[in-house]
Protein backbone atom coordinates (compact mmCIF):
# COMPACT_ATOMS: atom_id res chain seq x y z
CA UNK A 1 0.00 0.00 0.00
CA UNK A 2 3.01 1.93 0.23
CA UNK A 3 4.27 1.96 -2.94
CA UNK A 4 0.45 2.42 -4.04
CA UNK A 5 0.17 5.58 -1.97
CA UNK A 6 3.54 7.00 -2.95
CA UNK A 7 2.49 6.38 -6.74
CA UNK A 8 -0.91 8.50 -6.56
CA UNK A 9 0.50 11.44 -4.49
CA UNK A 10 3.69 11.58 -7.09
CA UNK A 11 1.21 11.29 -10.20
CA UNK A 12 -1.11 14.26 -8.24
CA UNK A 13 1.59 16.07 -7.75
CA UNK A 14 3.26 15.78 -10.88
CA UNK A 15 -0.31 17.17 -12.22
CA UNK A 16 -0.31 20.21 -10.53
CA UNK A 17 2.98 20.88 -11.25
CA UNK A 18 2.45 20.69 -15.22
CA UNK A 19 -1.10 22.65 -14.91
CA UNK A 20 0.71 25.39 -12.71
CA UNK A 21 3.48 25.97 -15.05
CA UNK A 22 1.31 25.96 -18.41
CA UNK A 23 -1.48 28.00 -16.91
CA UNK A 24 1.47 30.77 -16.12
CA UNK A 25 2.83 30.60 -19.45
CA UNK A 26 -0.52 30.21 -20.70
CA UNK A 27 -1.47 33.60 -19.43
CA UNK A 28 1.93 35.20 -19.99
CA UNK A 29 1.29 34.25 -23.65
CA UNK A 30 -2.43 36.28 -23.40
CA UNK A 31 -1.30 39.16 -21.73
CA UNK A 32 1.73 39.81 -24.00
CA UNK A 33 -0.31 39.12 -26.91
CA UNK A 34 -3.10 41.64 -25.85
CA UNK A 35 -0.73 44.02 -25.22
CA UNK A 36 0.98 43.87 -28.46
CA UNK A 37 -2.64 44.17 -30.38
CA UNK A 38 -3.18 47.56 -28.40
CA UNK A 39 0.15 48.43 -29.66
CA UNK A 40 -0.57 47.83 -33.31
CA UNK A 41 -4.13 49.93 -32.57
CA UNK A 42 -2.07 52.58 -31.54
CA UNK A 43 -0.12 52.42 -34.60
CA UNK A 44 -3.09 52.61 -37.11
CA UNK A 45 -4.79 55.70 -35.14
CA UNK A 46 -1.41 57.23 -35.75
CA UNK A 47 -1.29 56.76 -38.94
CA UNK A 48 -4.67 57.92 -39.59
CA UNK A 49 -4.58 61.08 -37.08
CA UNK A 50 -4.14 63.88 -39.72
CA UNK A 51 -7.17 62.86 -41.83
CA UNK A 52 -9.52 61.49 -39.60
CA UNK A 53 -9.22 65.17 -37.96
CA UNK A 54 -9.43 66.66 -41.29
CA UNK A 55 -12.76 64.19 -41.49
CA UNK A 56 -14.32 65.25 -38.27
CA UNK A 57 -13.41 69.50 -39.03
CA UNK A 58 -15.24 68.47 -42.55
CA UNK A 59 -18.04 67.04 -40.78
CA UNK A 60 -18.18 70.21 -38.74
CA UNK A 61 -17.79 72.54 -40.98
CA UNK A 62 -14.35 73.66 -38.76
CA UNK A 63 -11.96 75.71 -39.71
CA UNK A 64 -8.12 75.25 -39.54
CA UNK A 65 -7.91 76.31 -35.88
CA UNK A 66 -10.65 73.29 -35.34
CA UNK A 67 -8.53 71.28 -37.41
CA UNK A 68 -5.91 72.19 -35.11
CA UNK A 69 -7.82 71.66 -32.15
CA UNK A 70 -9.43 68.30 -33.23
CA UNK A 71 -5.56 66.83 -33.74
CA UNK A 72 -4.12 67.98 -30.49
CA UNK A 73 -7.19 65.77 -28.83
CA UNK A 74 -6.84 63.40 -30.83
CA UNK A 75 -3.13 63.34 -30.21
CA UNK A 76 -3.83 63.17 -26.33
CA UNK A 77 -6.05 60.58 -26.64
CA UNK A 78 -3.41 58.35 -27.78
CA UNK A 79 -0.87 59.56 -25.21
CA UNK A 80 -3.35 58.41 -22.24
CA UNK A 81 -3.91 55.16 -23.89
CA UNK A 82 -0.08 54.72 -24.57
CA UNK A 83 0.53 55.47 -21.21
CA UNK A 84 -1.90 52.65 -19.84
CA UNK A 85 -0.10 50.16 -21.86
CA UNK A 86 3.67 51.31 -20.21
CA UNK A 87 1.87 50.97 -16.55
CA UNK A 88 -0.07 47.58 -17.72
CA UNK A 89 3.65 46.25 -18.49
CA UNK A 90 5.03 47.28 -15.92
CA UNK A 91 2.28 45.45 -13.97
CA UNK A 92 2.81 42.45 -15.60
CA UNK A 93 6.71 42.74 -15.09
CA UNK A 94 6.14 43.48 -10.92
CA UNK A 95 4.03 39.84 -11.10
CA UNK A 96 5.76 37.52 -13.13
CA UNK A 97 9.41 38.64 -13.22
CA UNK A 98 10.28 36.49 -9.96
CA UNK A 99 8.86 33.59 -11.99
CA UNK A 100 10.37 34.10 -15.26
CA UNK A 101 13.65 34.80 -12.85
CA UNK A 102 13.43 31.58 -11.20
CA UNK A 103 12.43 29.46 -14.88
CA UNK A 104 15.58 31.02 -16.38
CA UNK A 105 17.72 30.08 -13.79
CA UNK A 106 16.26 26.31 -13.54
CA UNK A 107 15.92 25.79 -17.05
CA UNK A 108 19.44 26.84 -17.71
CA UNK A 109 21.02 24.26 -14.83
CA UNK A 110 18.70 21.74 -16.27
CA UNK A 111 19.89 21.72 -19.76
CA UNK A 112 23.42 21.96 -18.66
CA UNK A 113 22.81 18.87 -16.67
CA UNK A 114 20.81 16.61 -19.37
CA UNK A 115 23.30 17.48 -21.47
CA UNK A 116 26.62 16.38 -19.43
CA UNK A 117 24.29 13.36 -19.21
CA UNK A 118 23.01 12.91 -22.46
CA UNK A 119 27.21 13.23 -23.90
CA UNK A 120 28.73 11.08 -20.76
CA UNK A 121 26.05 8.45 -20.04
CA UNK A 122 27.13 5.30 -20.87
CA UNK A 123 25.28 2.01 -20.92
CA UNK A 124 22.44 4.09 -22.32
CA UNK A 125 19.45 2.64 -24.65
CA UNK A 126 18.13 5.05 -27.30
CA UNK A 127 14.83 5.02 -25.63
CA UNK A 128 17.32 7.36 -22.86
CA UNK A 129 18.28 9.39 -25.85
CA UNK A 130 15.32 9.69 -26.79
CA UNK A 131 13.88 11.14 -23.59
CA UNK A 132 16.96 13.32 -23.11
CA UNK A 133 16.65 14.65 -26.52
CA UNK A 134 13.03 15.96 -25.63
CA UNK A 135 13.61 17.24 -22.59
CA UNK A 136 15.93 19.42 -23.51
CA UNK A 137 13.84 20.58 -26.50
CA UNK A 138 10.77 21.07 -24.34
CA UNK A 139 13.01 23.61 -21.78
CA UNK A 140 14.51 25.13 -24.97
CA UNK A 141 10.93 25.56 -26.43
CA UNK A 142 9.20 27.34 -23.06
CA UNK A 143 12.42 29.32 -23.15
CA UNK A 144 12.15 30.41 -26.65
CA UNK A 145 8.12 31.06 -26.14
CA UNK A 146 8.78 33.34 -22.96
CA UNK A 147 11.55 35.24 -24.59
CA UNK A 148 9.61 35.42 -28.25
CA UNK A 149 6.69 37.05 -26.40
CA UNK A 150 8.80 39.11 -24.45
CA UNK A 151 10.84 40.44 -27.69
CA UNK A 152 7.22 41.53 -29.51
CA UNK A 153 6.30 43.88 -26.90
CA UNK A 154 9.63 45.77 -26.94
CA UNK A 155 9.42 45.80 -30.77
CA UNK A 156 5.81 47.16 -31.08
CA UNK A 157 6.90 49.66 -28.24
CA UNK A 158 10.05 51.01 -30.60
CA UNK A 159 7.46 51.07 -33.58
CA UNK A 160 5.57 53.60 -31.94
CA UNK A 161 8.03 56.17 -32.49
CA UNK A 162 8.50 55.42 -36.43
CA UNK A 163 4.46 55.56 -36.62
CA UNK A 164 4.46 59.09 -34.63
CA UNK A 165 7.51 60.49 -36.89
CA UNK A 166 5.40 59.48 -40.26
CA UNK A 167 2.23 60.47 -39.14
CA UNK A 168 2.57 63.35 -41.91
CA UNK A 169 2.60 66.44 -38.95
CA UNK A 170 4.97 68.35 -41.18
CA UNK A 171 2.73 68.58 -44.15
CA UNK A 172 -1.09 68.84 -42.87
CA UNK A 173 -3.46 67.74 -45.17
CA UNK A 174 -4.74 69.45 -48.65
CA UNK A 175 -7.83 71.40 -49.05
CA UNK A 176 -9.42 72.53 -51.95
CA UNK A 177 -11.20 75.90 -51.58
CA UNK A 178 -14.48 76.89 -52.99
CA UNK A 179 -17.55 79.15 -53.08
CA UNK A 180 -19.89 79.10 -50.77
CA UNK A 181 -22.67 78.03 -53.87
CA UNK A 182 -20.47 76.30 -55.66
CA UNK A 183 -22.07 72.77 -56.09
CA UNK A 184 -19.83 71.14 -57.95
CA UNK A 185 -18.17 67.88 -57.35
CA UNK A 186 -14.97 67.33 -55.38
CA UNK A 187 -12.75 66.59 -58.02
CA UNK A 188 -14.27 69.40 -60.27
CA UNK A 189 -13.47 71.97 -57.00
CA UNK A 190 -9.99 70.57 -56.66
CA UNK A 191 -9.27 71.46 -60.40
CA UNK A 192 -10.97 74.70 -60.75
CA UNK A 193 -10.22 75.80 -56.79
CA UNK A 194 -6.97 77.42 -54.86
CA UNK A 195 -5.27 75.00 -52.76
CA UNK A 196 -4.20 75.69 -49.10
CA UNK A 197 -3.10 73.26 -46.63
CA UNK A 198 -4.56 72.52 -42.97
CA UNK A 199 -1.29 72.35 -40.75
CA UNK A 200 -0.64 71.24 -37.35
CA UNK A 201 0.23 73.74 -34.56
CA UNK A 202 3.13 73.95 -32.27
CA UNK A 203 1.13 72.85 -29.56
CA UNK A 204 0.79 69.24 -31.19
CA UNK A 205 4.15 69.39 -32.31
CA UNK A 206 5.44 69.64 -29.03
CA UNK A 207 3.28 66.73 -27.49
CA UNK A 208 4.36 64.87 -30.80
CA UNK A 209 8.06 65.52 -29.78
CA UNK A 210 7.49 63.89 -26.34
CA UNK A 211 5.97 60.79 -27.55
CA UNK A 212 8.38 60.29 -29.84
CA UNK A 213 11.58 60.80 -26.91
CA UNK A 214 9.03 58.42 -24.62
CA UNK A 215 8.78 56.14 -27.61
CA UNK A 216 12.38 55.58 -28.11
CA UNK A 217 12.93 53.92 -24.63
CA UNK A 218 12.00 49.94 -24.91
CA UNK A 219 8.62 49.29 -22.97
CA UNK A 220 10.27 45.74 -21.97
CA UNK A 221 9.63 42.62 -19.50
CA UNK A 222 12.37 41.98 -17.06
CA UNK A 223 13.26 38.61 -14.81
CA UNK A 224 13.89 40.31 -11.53
CA UNK A 225 15.83 43.48 -13.53
CA UNK A 226 19.03 40.41 -13.95
CA UNK A 227 17.81 39.76 -17.86
CA UNK A 228 15.51 41.60 -20.54
CA UNK A 229 12.97 39.05 -22.36
CA UNK A 230 14.12 38.98 -25.60
CA UNK A 231 15.55 37.02 -28.36
CA UNK A 232 18.99 37.99 -27.56
CA UNK A 233 18.33 37.16 -23.87
CA UNK A 234 17.26 33.72 -25.33
CA UNK A 235 21.03 33.29 -27.36
CA UNK A 236 22.79 34.28 -24.01
CA UNK A 237 20.45 31.32 -22.13
CA UNK A 238 21.59 28.67 -24.10
CA UNK A 239 25.14 30.54 -23.91
CA UNK A 240 25.53 30.31 -20.53
CA UNK A 241 24.38 26.42 -20.72
CA UNK A 242 26.99 25.84 -23.18
CA UNK A 243 29.45 27.38 -21.05
CA UNK A 244 28.41 25.36 -17.70
CA UNK A 245 28.33 22.62 -20.08
CA UNK A 246 31.88 22.79 -21.42
CA UNK A 247 32.97 23.21 -17.57
CA UNK A 248 31.05 20.13 -15.90
CA UNK A 249 33.06 18.20 -18.57
CA UNK A 250 36.11 19.31 -18.35
CA UNK A 251 35.86 18.60 -14.77
CA UNK A 252 34.62 14.91 -15.39
CA UNK A 253 37.81 14.87 -18.04
CA UNK A 254 40.19 15.34 -15.72
CA UNK A 255 38.62 12.92 -13.25
CA UNK A 256 38.93 10.14 -15.72
CA UNK A 257 42.63 11.00 -16.46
Amino acid sequence: WRYALTYLFTAWAGVCVVTTLFAEDSLFGFFTTYTCGQFRILHMQIDNIIPDSYAATRAGRGTEADFQRESVRRLDRIAGKHCVLFNFVRSMEEFFSPILLVNFLISTILICIVGFQLVTGKNMFIGDYVKFLVYILSSLSQLFVLCWNGDNIIQNSLEMANHLYACNWECGVEVAVANANNKRTDEQVKMAAPTVYYTTNNAFRKKLQFMIMRSQRQTCITALKFSVLSLSSFSGLISSSMSYFALLQSFNEDEEN
